[in-house]
C-alpha cells in the first residue's frame, strides 16, 4: 500500500471538485432544473435496483427446512 496517500489525495481533490461543479450546476447555471431531476432519478434508480436485488435474493434462496 505504498501508493495509498497519492490515491487518497486524488480522491479528496476529485470529490471536492465534483461537489463544487455540482453546486455550480445546481445553483448558478441554467441547467439547474435538469440537474436536480437527473439527481433524483439516479437516486431512485439506485434504491429500486437495491430493492429488486434484495427481492431476487430472497425469492431465489433455498428453503431452510
Amino acid at each position: 500500500m505504498k501508493n495509498s496517500k497519492p490515491a487518497g489525495f486524488a480522491l479528496l481533490f476529485l470529490s471536492i471538485l465534483a461537489l463544487v461543479g455540482y453546486a455550480y450546476l445546481l445553483l448558478v447555471s441554467q441547467w439547474s432544473e435538469i440537474v436536480l431531476k437527473l439527481t433524483i432519478l439516479i437516486i431512485i434508480g439506485i434504491l429500486a435496483t437495491i430493492t429488486a436485488w434484495i427481492g431476487y435474493t430472497m425469492a431465489s434462496a433455498p428453503d431452510k427446512t
